[in-house]
């Protein structure tokens, strides 16, 4: 499989990127309560459609029990992100996002999950100033989602 990268064209040598050293930087991303109330929101907004329901599961997922569990997929997603925009080589994504332990067992995380991926691939691509960057980026993502890493 060929490599490709987001870096910069022209010569020089390119330093040799550290996974796991990227990948501890990465988790320690804080992840903001606007974030996780977003990602619960959005779950409520596109998948229940009656009022009183929609306010329940927003009551109960913003609850303590379910913060932590939420804030760590809202982390996987954003990490996963961020590499795909940032590392130079698919090589060290793959890598990266192969080190997310996806142990998601309930639907409703999973689906939450998807839907910030989409929003933020979205977020992410309307930034994007070369094509190329573009198609890159995506493919990427698509390798995670194969993998059912997310």
């Amino acid at each position: 499989m060929q490599e490709t990268s987001l870096g910069k064209i022209g010569g020089g040598s390119v330093p040799v990127e550290n996974p796991q050293e990227i990948f501890d930087r990465l988790m320690q991303t804080m992840v903001s309560e606007t974030l996780i109330a977003d990602a619960i929101d959005a779950y409520a907004t596109l998948e229940i459609k009656d009022e009183t329901e929609r306010e329940d599961f927003i009551e109960k997922y913003s609850d303590d029990t379910y913060t932590p569990i939420i804030k760590k997929a809202v982390l996987e997603v954003v990490v996963v992100v961020v590499a795909a925009c940032t590392v130079e080589f698919d090589s060290t994504f793959r890598a990266i996002a192969g080190m997310i332990e996806s142990e998601d067992t309930e639907q409703v995380i999973r689906r939450m999950k998807r839907l910030m991926l989409e929003r933020m691939v979205e977020a992410a691509t309307n930034d994007m100033g070369l094509a190329s960057q573009e198609e890159i980026f995506r493919r990427r993502l698509t390798m995670v989602e194969v993998e059912a890493v997310i």
